[in-house]
């Protein structure tokens, strides 16, 4: 980017380029996409089969339901609790 210290230089596109012509960049994208279409299906499966035995007639299904809704609900409750942590103003300084 630079030419010399103190002067730029533009050189537009050239690094697209050369990205797209690198089979490195092909081949990761592939595997990017790979892993990204796998664990979408993975997990719309797995929701799937959980909503699926959720609507059977099973013993507790308020417990079960519980259980498929924590991992949903937690991660915000903990993203407060930090903040207010952070934020808690005190007088030791």
């Amino acid at each position: 980017f630079l030419d010399t210290p103190g002067r730029f230089k533009f050189i537009g596109i050239r690094h697209y380029i050369q990205m797209f012509q690198n089979i490195d960049f092909w081949r990761y994208l592939y595997h990017t996409v790979q892993y990204s279409g796998f664990s979408s299906l993975l997990s719309f499966l797995i929701g799937l089969l959980l909503a699926l035995c959720l609507n059977q007639r099973i013993k507790f299904p308020n417990f079960f339901r519980v259980w498929v809704l924590l991992p949903w609900a937690i991660p915000p409750v903990v993203a407060a609790f930090i903040f207010k942590c952070l934020l808690i103003i005190t007088e030791t300084f």
